[in-house]
C-alpha cells in the first residue's frame, strides 16, 4: 500500500530507535513475534458485520461459527483487498505495489481473476 512520506519517514524512526534490523518486525508482540491482537480486531469485525463462513474450525477447536474465528479474515487480506480495489479500477500493479518487476508473485497477491490478467505486462 502506498504511505505518505512523512508515516514512512515516522516508521524509519521507530525502528532506529530501536535499532531493529530491516528483517525486524515493525509491531511485534512482546516476545517478537507478529502481533495477534490486530488480526483479532479483524477476525471480530467480521463476525459482527456477518461475514464469518461458519465451516472453519481452528486448531484449537474454535469453530466460527460461533465467534470470531474464521480463517478466511486476516489482517494481510486487507492488503489484498486494496490491490484488488485498486487493480479493478485501472491503477497499474506498479502502481499499488512499486518494485515488483515480474508478474509471477502478482496473481497470488491480487484476489480477483479479473484483476489478475492486469498483473501480466511486458517488461
Amino acid at each position: 500500500m502506498p504511505l505518505p512520506s512523512a508515516m514512512i519517514e515516522e516508521l524509519r524512526e521507530i525502528k532506529e530507535r530501536r535499532n531493529a534490523l530491516p528483517s525486524d518486525l515493525l509491531f511485534p508482540n512482546t516476545k517478537g513475534n507478529p502481533d495477534s491482537a490486530n488480526d483479532w480486531i479483524v477476525k471480530r469485525v467480521a463476525e459482527r458485520a456477518g461475514l464469518n463462513c461458519g465451516q472453519c474450525i481452528t486448531r484449537h477447536g474454535n469453530k466460527c461459527a460461533e465467534g470470531p474465528h474464521c480463517q478466511h479474515f486476516f489482517l494481510h487480506k486487507l492488503r489484498h483487498t486494496f490491490a484488488t480495489e485498486h487493480l479493478r479500477s485501472g491503477i497499474d500493479i506498479r502502481t499499488c505495489r512499486p518494485g515488483w518487476d515480474t508478474a509471477i508473485s502478482n496473481p497470488r497477491w491480487c484476489i480477483s481473476r479479473e484483476c489478475s490478467r492486469k498483473t501480466h505486462w511486458s517488461r
